[in-house]
């Protein structure tokens, strides 16, 4: 398989689950006004949007630890590749 069918088929499953976790949060929201009521729609929104800003903390720092281990395990650099780890576990709990 070449990179093209790669790209392709990696954004086709992003965008079937993206759009299937956003059904789901919508037939979940409907039901649970139906059920229990808007007001405490509001609550869990609320308490949704403090979640999600506490998980904003993250900034990415999964990413960039991946990105430094790219051209490591390339190369095959075990000792580089250890003390990236032990810094994420140092830093990152």
């Amino acid at each position: 398989m070449n990179s093209k069918k790669h790209i392709l088929k990696n954004f086709s499953t992003f965008l079937f689950s993206d759009l299937v976790i956003l059904l789901f949060g919508l037939i979940s929201r409907t039901l649970f006004i139906k059920t229990i009521g808007d007001y405490f729609l509001g609550i869990t929104a609320v308490l949704n949007s403090i979640i999600g800003l506490l998980a904003l903390s993250n900034l990415g720092l999964g990413d960039a630890i991946v990105y430094c281990l790219i051209k490591e395990i390339s190369q095959d650099k075990k000792e580089e590749i250890r003390s990236v780890f032990n810094y994420s576990k140092k830093y990152l709990g």
